[in-house]
């Protein structure tokens, strides 16, 4: 079994903190935004182990950073589109657990 993949550069650090943290709790606005990149980030990593199960590349390091910039922001945009539909679950799995909370 391999180790789990590290977290992308480009996804932010402060998601935890940022849709828990400071302020309302159960904000829509920071729900809807940690959904959409909890949703790019599992996008972005099927994308790269799905990349790494091709087979071996022939490619530069250079290459290959640039093609996870890609991969990372295809998901992003793919997850403000809808993408997969894990977002929308998530916001509606948080929103549930706000009002249960009241």
């Amino acid at each position: 079994m391999s180790s789990l993949p590290a977290i992308p550069a480009g996804f932010s650090s402060q998601l935890l903190q940022e849709a828990g943290g400071g302020g309302k709790k159960d904000d829509p606005q920071k729900i809807h935004d940690a959904a959409q990149q909890f949703e790019a980030l599992l996008i972005s990593q099927l994308m790269r182990q799905m990349r790494e199960a091709s087979g071996p590349e022939q490619s530069d390091q250079s290459s290959t950073s640039i093609l996870e910039m890609a991969e990372q922001e295809f998901a992003r945009v793919m997850s403000a589109g809808g993408g997969l539909g894990l977002a929308k679950l998530v916001i509606g799995g948080l929103s549930q657990g706000s009002r249960s909370e009241e």
